[in-house]
């Protein structure tokens, strides 16, 4: 399962928002549990808003933390933070690739 996380000014700011936008639509009609959206800046029915801060608190409660790897994309500040908060969760650093 892909589990995306983002956090965008708008969504005019996300690149391949269309393709996001379309997993996230196939996987709620067909109900196949192969990907998840969750943004700031953007939600529509078939991708989750929050204004949450992506804290280990809440990758804790919104990321499934068996996966083998987690690919994050962000400014330095937020790739710092969420590396070092999966890994205080138990994500091993070589499933911790930064982008």
């Amino acid at each position: 399962k892909v589990n995306f996380i983002g956090a965008f000014a708008n969504k005019n700011e996300v690149i391949g928002l269309d393709i996001i936008e379309k997993l996230a639509e196939i996987n709620n009609k067909y109900k196949i549990d192969c990907f998840s959206a969750i943004m700031k800046g953007h939600g529509d029915e078939n991708i989750i808003q929050t204004q949450e801060y992506f804290s280990e608190d809440f990758l804790n409660k919104n990321v499934n933390l068996t996966v083998e790897k987690y690919y994050i994309v962000g400014p330095p500040k937020m790739n710092t933070e969420i590396s070092r908060d999966l890994a205080r969760l138990g994500v091993a650093k070589n499933k911790i690739i930064l982008v």
